[in-house]
């Protein structure tokens, strides 16, 4: 007698595509999104150092996931965030684009020294740079006034670390730097 072997994709093809439009997994979702993984953001506040009088600038907060929730004039002041003045996301991608991270990775032989400078769509858009380690504390910030800036991860351990580049809308555009 002879036996044909057959896969075992042969053999349950076309019960799995009889079937398949019972596997929906919703039902399964939405008890895993609304019971096991309660979603919290926090709130951050970020206020500069120092007092600011008149038009001492704009103080931001955001929640943990990066999103501007509220701006003052950092004399206490609060406004919402701008509506109408955001950028696009296709603006966002040209302006994350116009951002260069050299060396990335950064290594030994670099002496872990990190420029981070930007061009084009990106000048006069970035009002800070935060560059935060995996355990979200901030390394390095910089307030621009050039369009580069210099920083060394010597003293960190070696891992990613996240780039923030918040614009002048409220809006954090981020890029990653990696440390060998």
């Amino acid at each position: 007698m002879y036996h044909q072997h057959k896969s075992y994709d042969e053999l349950v093809k076309n019960d799995f595509q009889q079937y398949y439009y019972f596997l929906d997994w919703s039902d399964n979702v939405n008890f895993l999104v609304n019971n096991i993984c309660s979603i919290n953001i926090e709130k951050v506040y970020q206020n500069p150092a120092g007092s600011y009088t008149g038009n001492g600038g704009n103080c931001f907060s955001y929640d943990s996931a990066g999103n501007m929730i509220l701006s003052s004039n950092c004399n206490g002041s609060s406004t919402s965030p701008p509506v109408n003045s955001e950028i696009s996301a296709d603006e966002l991608e040209v302006i994350k684009n116009s951002i260069v991270i050299h060396p990335n990775p950064t290594k030994a032989t670099d002496n872990y020294n990190v420029t981070i400078s930007w061009s084009g769509a990106a000048l006069g858009k970035i009002q800070s740079v935060q560059v935060f380690n995996s355990s979200g504390s901030l390394v390095y910030s910089y307030i621009p006034g050039a369009n580069t800036t210099s920083f060394n991860l010597q003293n960190q351990l070696p891992g990613s670390f996240i780039a923030n580049f918040v614009l002048n809308t409220g809006q954090i555009v981020s890029k990653n730097i990696l440390k060998w």
